[in-house]
């Protein structure tokens, strides 16, 4: 009886867990759930660099609120890198609608998304970008926003 009671209890709270997470966070080909549970935790916070050779390096994996700089053209942008330890699918997710600009710092190269779009019902989480990479690298990540000076992003591995 007690094992009954214990496989009970399991189900329940692995229900309401489950409940917890937006239906639209899983809804998303550019989103999880997993991806979620680190968007809800506490994030770091980091200044974005003016010049793309002083930008900070991010962590893949881990929320970032980052404050962005004015720019004499009304908006707010700033640099940031990041690497990526082994090839696989990337999302970077973001809680505003940024312009994000990816190059990679080996060859200069601009990165272009294989999918992105806007993310409905998914908490704060407003926008994601997701890449295709075939081996490691390091990328320079550049974010324009008219809106805001500060936007919360993550840069997830999704497989």
């Amino acid at each position: 009886m007690n094992m009954i009671a214990f496989l009970f209890s399991f189900i329940v709270a692995v229900s309401a867990f489950a409940g917890e997470i937006p239906a639209g966070c899983t809804a998303s080909p550019n989103f999880s759930a997993e991806a979620y549970t680190v968007w809800a935790s506490n994030g770091v916070q980091q200044n974005a660099s003016k010049e793309s050779v002083d930008s900070p390096a991010i962590p893949v994996g881990q929320r970032v609120e980052l404050q962005l700089l004015p720019t004499p053209e009304n908006e707010f942008s700033g640099y940031v890198k990041f690497e990526i330890p082994v090839s696989g699918t990337y999302v970077i997710a973001t809680d505003a609608y940024p312009r994000m600009n990816l190059t990679d710092l080996a060859n200069g190269e601009n990165l272009d998304p294989v999918d992105f779009g806007k993310i409905s019902d998914c908490g704060t989480v407003s926008k994601a970008l997701r890449f295709e990479f075939n081996e490691p690298r390091q990328i320079l990540l550049e974010f324009v926003s008219r809106k805001s000076a500060v936007l919360n992003f993550l840069i997830w591995r999704l497989n």
